[in-house]
């Protein structure tokens, strides 16, 4: 009853507001294009959002690569992601998961969480780099100490799963319930599930059909498929 899961959200800085005003875009553009050639990285960042998004010009994945890449090394760490993003996720350019790899790293180092959570699972699942679950746990612990919910989702999946070894398994509970908390339904789920089966816990029965509710009511259909079995299992006993 365990879930893996990776969440790979665009994340961008800006500095301007787009308008459904095309021309407004168009120039916006040109001015960006002059910014970028004169040094500016912030420039050259949101003008690569604009090329990957099709804003205001033409969408092209290469030009926004490109432009990602020159912000991200004149120390823009959200092109760092964003490019990793974009290797990662194959859009527009062959994938390339050695590349996506080398900038979610350079992102994390500097604080990109969603980064840290996305090379993570690159280590535990030797995509770009050689598998090594105790990079992936050290990756793992810093994405979720910064906030990142599925990053503790993941790492309680790997205690849970004996990829790497938990102080105790009240480390796996506590992982659990904060991402249950943070509205993860699969959170709740393998909680529910470690309430049922009385793994290293008192069996209650209560606490998992109300679990098993919890993530059902957040759309996790195989929840619902428990939380119903459960609730005819109670009515008979």
């Amino acid at each position: 009853m365990n879930f893996k899961q990776i969440i790979i959200p665009i994340l961008a800085i800006f500095i301007f507001l787009f308008t459904v005003n095309t021309v407004t875009a168009k120039n916006k553009a040109l001015q960006l294009k002059e910014a970028c050639n004169n040094g500016y990285a912030k420039a050259c960042a949101n003008l690569a959002y604009m090329y990957e998004n099709g804003r205001g010009v033409k969408q092209n994945y290469a030009k926004a690569a490109i432009l990602y890449q020159k912000s991200c090394e004149n120390g823009i760490s959200e092109s760092c992601y964003n490019l990793a993003l974009i290797y990662h996720n194959g859009r527009g350019l062959e994938q390339n998961n050695k590349q996506a790899a080398k900038f979610y790293n350079m992102a994390c180092s500097n604080g990109i969480s969603n980064a840290c959570l996305n090379l993570a699972y690159m280590y535990e699942n030797s995509q770009g780099v050689k598998q090594d679950y105790a990079e992936a746990e050290k990756l793992y612990k810093k994405a979720c100490d910064a906030g990142a919910l599925n990053a503790c989702f993941n790492l309680a999946v790997m205690y849970d799963t004996g990829k790497v070894a938990a102080k105790d398994y009240s480390e796996v509970i506590n992982l659990y319930t904060e991402t249950c908390d943070g509205q993860i339904a699969k959170g709740c789920y393998n909680l529910a599930a470690i309430y049922y089966n009385g793994k290293s816990v008192e069996r209650d029965l209560e606490k998992a059909k109300n679990l098993f509710k919890k993530a059902c009511d957040m759309s996790l259909q195989k929840s619902c498929e428990a939380y119903k079995m459960l609730l005819k299992q109670m009515q008979k006993n």
